[in-house]
């Protein structure tokens, strides 16, 4: 350093120096600074041209400081980050330095591996200061991964630009408060141009995201936002509220209004976890910090062997809480009308509550794109036909999409029509028994009657089935059927436990010449069926007969 000027200590020490830089090191002089600003630079070594030059004028005391008016100026200038050997080469600016913590730094700019950066600084006050930032940005993503410190990428493609403009009162500028963003002004924007990159420890790959993405305040303006997570796109508008908060500081809310749309959401490979090959896995996770008020249309949604089309319904998200309602889509040939809520429960679990409207469905398809329902019993090879479903549905399930048998809660009117039951294999017991009875097999041949106990079709049948405590509960319906007329009540539980009740007109097996007769007679045989589905017990209901013994006389 140059210095000249003078110093009187006659009766107060009053001093008037101009002091200029020779050949200053970048870094080394920015190490002048306080230690809160000047300790992150030790990792750091540089080249270029700096020129300095100040005037410190008043008094000095313990309670009096001069006044500082410093001039600076990089030109030409390279820094480089002595592990990363991340280098800013043509670093150009002019500061301005005038005491009681007042900054400013203009005509910023510098180029990097991968991007092009130009701006100012203003940094006025001591006790709260006012900060003002002006940045204008072109960045190649996957050169700048490391400069800015993507290391939770594996990859990283595309090109982002910003223009954006920051000015607010800073308590303190290394520990920003939501009072600081709430009292600023952000404006500006940010675009993205098809990007792409995954996250470590993760096989999703997000492909051509594009945003254009407007600051204003604390939050953003989606005015585009598009991509593709491998099978699934999207495309979204709306804003995201507080979300400048909820990127810099720990524990804030993010809160999305915006409309979604999506030709198609494969949620197989969007719920899927890291596993091998051979299996699948799920992973759900409900965030606590973001709430969300979302009006979706998609184009085709599939999961397991659900597939559904034309779906559009309204999102709401808050507390941890997702409800869809309405929610209207097509499915398995029928209509659906729904509305939905998952929350999470004790123990890490999540609790489903589901109301649905169907219409006009494909039961055998019903049947198979939900698994049989975690059955092997009745499933889709044993039905045809059409239904109308209303159905109340309770579950809990873990993260991993395992629901628990125990919690499950369901109560179903249904409406089959033009129905059809195949090889159902409980059904052949009453023709084995039928078999086994000297006195009915008189009357009935009972190998014709398994025949057609085998494929049974009906017009209509409707009833309400309930669902609790691992056990389903049929109450007393009437089936009237290709091959006879009956009356069946009983319960199934999941472990295949059964306790059926039936009765039938004797009249409705009665056959001669092969030929089923249509006797006017009214004899009813009623018989129960127990134990399980593989080893059935049927037997005469020897109650119900008595009770109904002298009316048949």
């Amino acid at each position: 350093f140059e210095i000249e000027g003078t110093i009187d200590n006659a009766s107060h020490t009053l001093i008037d120096l101009n002091v200029k830089g020779k050949n200053l090191d970048i870094v080394r002089s920015l190490a002048l600074l306080p230690k809160r600003y000047s300790n992150s630079l030790e990792a750091y070594k540089s080249e270029g041209e700096i020129t300095f030059s100040s005037n410190i004028k008043g008094q000095v005391s313990n309670n009096r400081t001069p006044k500082i008016r410093a001039d600076f100026a990089i030109k030409n200038g390279t820094i480089v980050e002595k592990t990363k050997k991340i280098e800013l080469r043509n670093l150009n600016l002019d500061g301005l330095y005038t005491g009681n913590n007042n900054l400013e730094l203009t005509n910023v700019s510098f180029q990097f591996d991968g991007g092009l950066v130009q701006g100012d600084y203003k940094m006025q006050g001591t006790k709260h200061p006012l900060v003002e930032v002006n940045l204008v940005g072109e960045f190649d993503l996957e050169i700048t991964k490391n400069f800015i410190g993507l290391d939770t990428l594996s990859v990283i493609q595309g090109n982002m630009k910003i223009d954006a403009n920051y000015k607010g009162m800073v308590d303190d500028i290394s520990n920003l408060k939501l009072s600081d963003l709430k009292r600023a002004k952000t404006s500006g924007a940010v675009n993205l141009k098809n990007v792409n990159f995954k996250v470590k420890g993760s096989d999703k790959h997000y492909k051509n995201i594009n945003a254009d993405l407007a600051l204003h305040g604390n939050d953003v303006l989606i005015n585009e936002l598009s991509g593709s997570i491998g099978n699934s796109d999207f495309s979204l508008t709306g804003i995201f509220s507080n979300m400048m908060a909820f990127l810099l500081i720990d524990g804030q809310k993010l809160t999305v209004e915006a409309e979604f749309n999506s030709s198609k959401l494969d949620f197989n490979e969007l719920l899927s976890s890291n596993v091998d090959e051979s299996d699948t896995a799920y992973s759900v996770v409900l965030p606590e910090n973001i709430n969300l008020n979302l009006k979706a249309n998609v184009g085709e949604v599939l999961f397991r062997r659900v597939s559904a089309t034309d779906i559009s319904g309204i999102m709401k998200f808050s507390n941890s809480k997702l409800k869809i309602s309405p929610l209207q889509f097509n499915s398995m040939d029928g209509e659906y009308q729904a509305k939905c809520i998952f929350y999470p429960v004790n123990g890490g679990n999540y609790r489903a509550v589901i109301e649905a409207n169907i219409t006009q469905v494909d039961i055998k398809n019903l049947f198979y794109d939900f698994e049989d329902f975690g059955q092997e019993e009745l499933t889709s090879k044993h039905l045809k036909g059409n239904a109308d479903v209303t159905v109340n549905f309770k579950t809990e399930f873990n993260s991993n999409l395992t629901v628990n048998p125990k919690k499950i809660y369901t109560n179903i009117d249904i409406t089959i029509s033009d129905g059809e039951l195949i090889q159902f294999k409980p059904l052949y017991s009453v023709s084995d028994y039928i078999k086994s009875n000297k006195l009915l097999n008189i009357f009935i041949k009972s190998a014709d009657f398994k025949n057609e106990l085998e494929h049974i079709k009906f017009n209509t049948l409707r009833n309400q089935i309930l669902i609790k405590n691992e056990v389903i509960t049929i109450p007393k319906m009437e089936i009237n059927s290709s091959a006879m007329n009956m009356v069946v009540e009983g319960t199934h539980t999941f472990n295949n436990e059964i306790n059926y009740k039936m009765n039938f007109y004797l009249s409705e097996l009665l056959t001669r010449n092969g030929e089923r007769e249509n006797s006017q007679g009214r004899t009813q045989v009623y018989l129960t069926m127990t134990g399980t589905t593989e080893n059935p017990i049927v037997e005469y209901e020897k109650n119900t007969i008595s009770e109904t013994a002298k009316d048949e006389v």
